[in-house]
């Protein structure tokens, strides 16, 4: 371990640092550590030491290990195999450390990344659950070299009638203005534009992996190495794409676009940004009423959405270029999350604000992969559920289908992700659901039975009340049903969705269709909470059985 050669990702939050950790550790030689494991403190420590101690790295290796679908680059302990000769660290808080970086032995190598600093300004904007502008004015606040150099930029931060969209272009524009620290201190930096990252990755990947001494022979691709949900909602699975790229367009004002390059010409000058950018390559037009069609399959998780996703498929109805292991549609992740936590807000977007980022989304996924006129298309996601007005107003020829399960099922088994208070779909979704219900007390205090119930009641009930909404069209199916009669259920929804019955096939698990055992004290309990709603979908349940 104490051989391996460091790979620093640094810049500004936002700036297309995680999908360069993503590219470089998915490299069949090296392994990514990032903000989740802790990669900031062990490289401030490393700083402080000069070198990287193997002790301080293995925490970190072991949280790492999570992210990747196999153990082959470090095992439970955090050894890492013979053949990882790189450490890729992501820790942009750590761009203002250019002496303790100058002085860190192993050769690091530092690459830096930047973006058009309105994409930046848009791209904090989606994760109001992260309180960016006041991390960001502590950190410059307790680094001296930079509350030295940057008085007036904290001074602005510190002003509250300043609009947070300017605040956020002071923070662009204080840490991109290191991108040429390094080389001036003699560090051997890369400056890497995401823009251009995006747009030709092929030719980058090769480019990135020679600055770093990795062997291209030995390249892989991120997604397919690597699971789960990176920093700011990134799919790890999503391939590269611009669907990022100008979002500015869509969600700034031209006021607010004004404010934003005031406050950041010079150095938006300086990097070869245009005020005009060439807008990205045009789409091929869609037919609106095809557009604006999606099939949108949901149901709380845990209710057996992976069956009704492959019922779709077999079908015939497209559901995405890139599906994960539960049959999840992960091109529409990172949209749908930002549309959970921002509905949750006091001061919440009104459901028409999505309309143009839904139908971009839409357009992108149709246009660049395997989609074909005529096909029915849509995704599968759980948490879709949760923000159904908004996808029925920005797409209004929506056709829901929800997916419901015996709550007693649902809610006795293991936690969903908005069941749980460590990720912020969960934390907006349990908060939603204990002041509905009344409940004045820590979710995270409460057993993983009640917090699952609360979900599932919150969850449910609102597609009870969307299901006899006009103007939202839902059809709704049981579990139980698609798993003892799946060609009668599948013949139901190609009847919904007006298209030809097909003969499907599922891979029905009868071990995993009841998961409760009577007798469960904890069975009384979930019914509570949620017997009411489920007796309108015909469960029932007898505490004596």
């Amino acid at each position: 371990m104490s051989s391996v050669r460091p790979i620093i990702i640094l810049g500004c939050q936002r700036s297309g640092t995680t999908l360069l950790g993503q590219i470089l550790g998915a490299h069949r030689d090296a392994v990514l550590i990032d903000e989740g494991d802790g990669s900031t403190e062990l490289l401030r420590k490393a700083c402080r030491q000069g070198a990287l101690d193997p002790a301080t790295l293995l925490p970190g290796l072991i949280k790492a290990r999570a992210k990747y679908r196999d153990d082959e680059r470090v095992d439970a302990a955090g050894r890492l195999a013979p053949r990882v000769t790189h450490v890729v660290i992501k820790a942009p808080n750590l761009t203002y450390e250019v002496d303790g970086l100058r002085r860190l032995s192993g050769q690091p190598c530092i690459l830096f990344a930047v973006r058009d600093v309105r994409d930046v300004v848009s791209s904090m904007a989606r994760l109001p659950h992260v309180p960016m502008i006041a991390n960001q004015l502590a950190l410059m606040r307790s680094t001296p070299a930079v509350s030295e150099r940057f008085a007036a930029e904290i001074e602005q931060l510190q002003d509250e009638s300043i609009p947070p969209h300017v605040k956020r272009a002071i923070i662009w524009k204080v840490k991109t203005s290191y991108h040429s620290e390094f080389s001036a201190a003699g560090i051997d930096a890369l400056t890497v534009r995401y823009e251009s990252l995006v747009e030709d990755p092929q030719a980058w990947r090769q480019r990135l992996f020679e600055h770093a001494g990795l062997d291209p022979a030995h390249a892989t691709n991120h997604e397919d190495v690597m699971r789960g949900i990176g920093p700011g909602f990134t799919m790890r699975g999503r391939p590269v794409d611009d669907a990022s790229a100008q979002r500015w367009k869509r969600t700034l004002s031209d006021t607010e676009e004004q404010q934003v390059w005031d406050q950041a010409q010079p150095l938006m000058d300086e990097l070869g940004y245009e005020r005009q950018p060439k807008a990205n390559a045009p789409c091929k037009a869609l037919d609106e009423e095809v557009l604006t069609s999606p099939v949108i399959a949901t149901g709380r998780g845990g209710s057996g959405t992976r069956l009704l996703s492959l019922a779709l498929q077999q079908l015939g109805v497209f559901l995405g270029n890139r599906l994960n292991g539960t049959a999840d549609s992960i091109e529409w992740v990172d949209l749908i999350y930002e549309m959970v936590v921002k509905s949750g807000l006091d001061a919440a977007p009104r459901p028409q604000d999505w309309t143009a980022e839904l139908r971009a989304r839409a357009t992108s996924i149709l246009v660049q992969g395997s989609w074909q006129a005529g096909m029915p298309w849509g995704w599968k996601l759980p948490e879709s559920m949760l923000v159904v007005p908004e996808l029925a107003h920005g797409l209004p020829g929506s056709k829901f289908i929800h997916l419901v399960r015996d709550p007693l099922d649902t809610c006795l088994r293991r936690t969903h992700m908005t069941s749980r208070a460590d990720n912020p779909v969960g934390r907006t979704t349990l908060a939603t659901a204990y002041a509905a219900l009344g409940w004045q007390r820590d979710p995270a205090a409460d057993p993983d039975h009640i917090r699952n119930a609360a979900s599932w009641w919150l969850q449910v009930s609102a597609m009870q009340r969307h299901a006899s909404t006009p103007g939202i069209r839902c059809l709704e199916l049981r579990y139980e049903d698609l798993c003892t009669q799946p060609q009668h259920t599948a013949d139901r929804i190609a009847a919904y969705l007006d298209i030809p019955e097909r003969t499907v096939d599922l891979p029905v698990d009868e071990a995993r269709r009841c998961v409760w055992t009577a007798g469960d004290a904890r069975a009384a309990e979930v019914w509570r909470i949620c017997g009411d709603v489920a007796a309108g979908y015909g469960y029932s349940f007898n505490p004596t059985d």
